[in-house]
């Protein structure tokens, strides 16, 4: 490959550059140290080297003759690397802070931990750290699989075979793992990465790599492990859009920045959408806008060739698992899923159980199976908890919905509607005190009321919870976002009525065609239909020409409304306010905003 490369008068940065397999990666297998390459890693150098179909076979069959022996191995990353772990990424950004934390905690504790969702880059973290300091371990630096037993033992065995122990030719492999293992036990001067430890396997790697050994360990996992540990974030958001940029070699920032927001900065999910980009020739700006459409489906298109499972599959392996370990914390899922990814409030979810479904709430009741049920997710970095808050990734989020049936869908979204409904205060403008409160949860108010769209599927209870959300940040002095919230929750109750009034009329006109009497009003909630006027009158009358509202009592009235401020600063009565320019009056406020009963306005 090296002779195909100076021939094509490129150098390995810029075959790197041009087919996305890392300048490291180019330089392992043109030194002939790395295994056999994938099928896929060969065709994406021959056509980075543009090669006639004839150099195109002759480095094919090369790739097929060119696997190490054990004894060439020891170049790779300063030790031997048993296992298969994936390539570097050509275009790792970031990181810096984590990286020079590892190398420190690894002299100070010798065992460090990475953990963290699926696709957060656990892995790529651990590379980098390998490439940067390998050198510095005299003895070796190994890389063994850890996320089940088998593949354990099985890398492990090559490490006794790599060193040419004594017991490498043995024939049972726990044998030749245990020489190794005796081996690092007898050494000091290496590293150990456990890469992907899995529950299942933890306890069998625990007690095969016991904490006394001299060398340091490097361990990855979705599940928070030892005491000196990493919890691994996404990307920022600046540095997620210049790994886009970089990736994709294009140089559209907004589209790059909408991309990197839309997937939560996770980095394998960009990695993916990169392939995706260079594969279909998309621009980042159109790919923005499928992403609102199809995030689901792009998500489940093949992933990277150093992580071929899309991000989606992977994740959703992980919720098979949670559903066999412990099928509760699935449905808690499911409805923090509707919720807004931040600060969902533990205390919130046991309040409002009651208007939860059966499961869930049993668990609810219980704080040792709330706590129980948030391990399990814990286990896997489906969630994060610190304290009162639980966060989920808002990708996740959108795996979780879009695995859902409809009819699944719309009891979810009905149960975090109900929810939220329970938990959000009746008249916070009055009382400061629930302003904390308040504050934690019009985030996720926003959230179902996005994901509702026209048709919720608890119209009364959204258009309510919208409109309290949009008193109380009218109160506290944010009105752009209340009248948003507000004006949703009139449009809102007004389809409602609308659909109420078309069933009725025909309900009545069928009664009609079979002959069957009508009363002469029917009284709905939206107000009284008349069959011989075939009209609608609203209840509520005020002949001074303001607005009146006549609500049940089941429903909170919008007397309450916070008094518009003047312009000195006090309250100012209705009337006056209403006078000036660019405010709203009391009267108008109920008129507009009063989702809670029906309203009627008469003029002089």
């Amino acid at each position: 490959m090296r002779r195909l490369r100076a021939a094509a008068g490129l150098s390995q940065a810029a075959l790197s550059a041009r087919s996305g397999i890392s300048k490291d990666a180019i330089s392992l297998l043109e030194r002939g140290v790395r295994s056999t390459p994938r099928s896929s890693t060969t065709a994406r150098l021959a056509d980075a080297l543009r090669l006639t179909s004839g150099e195109r076979m002759a480095l094919v069959a090369a790739a097929q003759r060119s696997a190490p022996s054990l004894g060439d191995a020891r170049e790779r990353l300063g030790g031997s690397r048993p296992g298969s772990a994936p390539d570097p990424v050509a275009d790792f950004v970031g990181r810096h802070a984590e990286l020079a934390w590892l190398a420190r905690e690894l002299r100070i504790h010798r065992r460090v931990a990475i953990h963290g969702l699926a696709g957060v880059g656990k892995t790529q973290l651990a590379l980098q750290h390998v490439q940067a300091r390998g050198g510095g371990y005299p003895d070796g630096t190994y890389w063994v699989r850890a996320d089940c037993e088998s593949n354990f033992v099985n890398d492990l065995a090559g490490i006794a075979c790599h060193l040419r122990l004594c017991e490498h030719d043995e024939r049972a492999q726990e044998i030749q793992a245990e020489a190794a293992l005796r081996w690092l036990r007898g050494h000091r001067r290496w590293l150990l990465v456990l890469d992907n430890m899995e529950p299942d396997a933890a306890s069998a790697v625990q007690r095969s790599v016991p904490a006394g050994l001299s060398g340091h360990m490097l361990l990855t996992s979705r599940t928070p492990m030892w005491t000196a540990r990493l919890g691994l974030q996404p990307f920022p958001l600046d540095v997620a859009t210049q790994f886009l940029l970089r990736r994709t070699g294009q140089n559209d920032l907004d589209a790059a920045s909408a991309v990197a927001g839309t997937l939560g900065c996770l980095p394998l999910a960009l990695e993916q959408a990169g392939a995706y980009l260079a594969a279909s020739g998309r621009d980042l700006a159109s790919y923005a806008k499928l992403l609102r459409t199809r995030l689901l489906d792009l998500m489940l298109e093949s992933g990277p060739e150093d992580h071929p499972e899309p991000v989606a599959r992977t994740w959703q392996l992980s919720l098979e698992r949670v559903a066999n370990e412990r099928k509760v914390a699935v449905t808690l899922l499911s409805l923090c899923a509707f919720l807004a990814p931040d600060d969902i409030p533990i205390g919130v979810l046991v309040a409002g159980a009651r208007a939860l479904p059966d499961e869930l709430r049993t668990a609810l009741a219980d704080d040792v199976e709330v706590d129980r049920t948030v391990v399990t997710l814990r286990r896997y970095s489906l969630v994060e908890r610190r304290g009162d808050q639980l966060r989920v990734h808002r990708l996740l989020q959108a795996v979780v919905r879009g695995s859902m049936a409809v009819d699944e869908r719309e009891m979810w979204l009905a149960a975090a509607v109900r929810l939220l409904r329970v938990a959000f205060p009746a008249d916070a403008e009055e009382h400061p005190e629930t302003w904390p409160l308040c504050a934690r949860l019009v985030a996720h108010v926003e959230a179902v009321a996005h994901l509702a769209g026209h048709r919720p599927p608890e119209p009364r209870a959204l258009s309510w919870l919208m409109n309290r959300a949009g008193i109380y940040l009218w109160a506290r002095g944010r009105s752009g976002q209340a009248r948003i919230l507000v004006e949703e929750a009139t449009r809102l109750r007004e389809r409602e009525r609308a659909f109420q009034q078309a069933f009725l009329e025909d309900s009545v006109s069928e009664s009609w065609d079979r002959g069957i009497p009508t009363p002469p009003r029917v009284s709905t909630s939206s107000g009284w239909f008349s069959p011989s006027r075939a009209s609608w009158k609203r209840p509520g009358h005020c002949s001074s020409g303001r607005w009146r509202s006549v609500g049940r009592s089941s429903e909170p009235s919008m007397s309450s409304a916070p008094k518009p401020f003047s312009a000195s600063g006090s309250r100012s009565s209705g009337a006056a306010t209403s006078r000036r320019r660019g405010t709203i009056s009391n009267a108008r406020w109920r008129s507009e905003n009063d989702t809670s009963a029906p309203i009627t306005r008469t003029r002089r």
